[in-house]
C-alpha cells in the first residue's frame, strides 16, 4: 500500500471549514512552525499563526500586512486538508488561491482594476499573470514521518495537497508559492513537483526579508517559487503511484 492510501484529503472552502476542523488546523499550525523554526520564541510562532489564520480565512485581509505585498489580490481560495484514516487526526493543511498583483507604483483604482482583470479575465494575454497560490504549508509530525518515508515514485503528501488544491484553476495558470528558509521540506517538496526557484530577476528581488514573526522580531527570507502551469503541475503528480485514487477520493 502507497503512503497517501493511508490519508483520504478533503479541499474546503475557508468559510465551510468546521469549529472541528479549525482547532485541528491551529494544532497542525502551530507543530509544524515549531519545527521548521526551533529558534523562534513561543511568542513570535503564535504572532506567525495568528497572521496565517487570518490569511486563511481570506487572503485579502492580510494583503499589505506581513505576510503579502500591498500590490496582491486573491480570489476562490480553498484549504486541502489530509487527514489520517486511522486515527482521524489532520496531518497537513495547504491553502491555495488564485493571485494576482500589479504594478507597484500604480494609483490605487488602476492598480485594484489591474488585479481584478488577472483574477477574472480568462484570456490568452491575461491567463499567464494569474497564478495559482500556494500558502504556508503546515505538516504534522505524523505527517512528516509520512512524507520522509514515501518513495520518490510514489505521490507524497505534498504531491497530493498541491494537485487537490490546483484542480479548480485554469491548465493554463502558472503557479506561485512563497516559502521560507527553513521550510526545507516544504521546498523539497515544491521541487519535486516541478517548482523552481527563481534566481534571477532584475525586476523585483526573489527572496524578501519578511518580519513575519512580528514587527520587532529579526527578519526571515522567503522565497519565490515558480511553476509553469496547472496542466504540467498535474501531469508530473498523476504519473506518481497513488495520486489518481487520492484524487478520486478526495472531497469537495
Amino acid at each position: 500500500m502507497a503512503q497517501i492510501d493511508q490519508l483520504r484529503f478533503e479541499r474546503k472552502r475557508p468559510k465551510k471549514l468546521t469549529a472541528g476542523q479549525l482547532a485541528a488546523i491551529r494544532r497542525v499550525t502551530a507543530e509544524s512552525l515549531r519545527i521548521d523554526f526551533p529558534d523562534r520564541t513561543e511568542a513570535e510562532l503564535q504572532y506567525l499563526a495568528g497572521q496565517s489564520e487570518r490569511g486563511r480565512k481570506n487572503p485579502n485581509r492580510s494583503v499589505g500586512g506581513p505576510l503579502f505585498l500591498g500590490d496582491q489580490a486573491f480570489a476562490r481560495p480553498v484549504i486541502v486538508l489530509a487527514i489520517n484514516r486511522a486515527s482521524e487526526e489532520v496531518e497537513a493543511v495547504l491553502p491555495m488561491a488564485d493571485s494576482a498583483s500589479s504594478d507597484p507604483n500604480a494609483s490605487y483604482f488602476s492598480g485594484a482594476l489591474e488585479r481584478q482583470l488577472k483574477l477574472r479575465v480568462g484570456t490568452n494575454r491575461l491567463m499567464p499573470r494569474r497564478y495559482r497560490w500556494a500558502g504556508l504549508f503546515s505538516l504534522s509530525i505524523v505527517g512528516r514521518a509520512m512524507l520522509i518515508d514515501t518513495p520518490p515514485d510514489e505521490a507524497s503528501i505534498i504531491d497530493t495537497a498541491l494537485l487537490i488544491g490546483a484542480e479548480p484553476a485554469d491548465p493554463r495558470q502558472r503557479l506561485s508559492a512563497f516559502p521560507y528558509e527553513g521550510e526545507d521540506l516544504w521546498c523539497e517538496g515544491l521541487e519535486n513537483t516541478g517548482y523552481y526557484h527563481l534566481r534571477d530577476s532584475v525586476d523585483k528581488p526573489i527572496a524578501r526579508p519578511r518580519r513575519a514573526f512580528g514587527p520587532e522580531s529579526s527578519p526571515v527570507i522567503e522565497l519565490t517559487y515558480r511553476h509553469d502551469s496547472v496542466e504540467a503541475l498535474c501531469q508530473t503528480i498523476l504519473a506518481k503511484e497513488g495520486a489518481e485514487r487520492a484524487l478520486a477520493m478526495a472531497t469537495h
